[in-house]
């Protein structure tokens, strides 16, 4: 009496055990539990290690429709140094991301989540999702922010990575061209 005392386990496959005997082994601070057709160690020295840390991601590719790199992931040059400007033409993007360490399954599935936002057009994040590629076309004449953030099997979020970028507007959409356009209406007015 007092020398046992009775503690639940994190383990889904012992809470199960039905236990026909026990031994401990005072040497090895280790705990036997022999059952029908299983045989069980529990080292009592174990203690919960800390949590891994959150998984880094990293925008891996940045390229055009036409398949015209804008960004490859060199390291000499970061994402966030400068806001890139994009002209017109090359107003759809897909972008490639990645966490750089991979943890499978037992079946070698991935593990790791994503979920994306392009500020100044999306309010909300997308779904969290296994997905490492996105995609967007038409997109508007002002400046964006993507953001990519992933997760483990452990639930902790990773700080996102992000890209600035701003696309300019047509020539003809500029503000001097429009200003021009404006004269050139007015001196037609008055002319006739």
């Amino acid at each position: 009496a007092e020398r046992w005392t009775a503690e639940p386990l994190p383990m889904p496959a012992v809470a199960g055990l039905v236990a026909n005997r026990l031994f401990h082994d005072e040497i090895a601070e280790t705990l036997w539990v022999a059952s029908q057709g299983a045989l069980v160690s529990i080292d009592l020295t174990w203690r919960a290690s800390r949590p891994r840390p959150a998984r880094p991601v990293h925008i891996r590719r940045i390229e055009t429709a036409a398949r015209e790199l804008i960004f490859g992931g060199a390291s000499d040059r970061p994402l966030n140094a400068q806001v890139a400007t994009l002209d017109s033409e090359r107003n759809a993007l897909r972008f490639t991301f990645r966490s750089p360490r991979f943890e499978g399954d037992f079946l070698g599935r991935a593990q790791t989540q994503y979920r994306t936002r392009l500020e100044g057009l999306e309010a909300a994040w997308t779904p969290w999702s296994e997905d490492t590629v996105r995609e967007f076309s038409n997109l508007p004449f002002r400046r964006l922010t993507f953001r990519v953030e992933s997760r483990g099997p452990n639930g902790r979020d990773a700080a996102a990575a992000a890209w600035a970028f701003a696309i300019t507007p047509p020539w003809w959409l500029t503000g001097w061209a429009l200003t021009a356009g404006a004269l050139l209406g007015l001196a037609a007015i008055g002319v006739v």
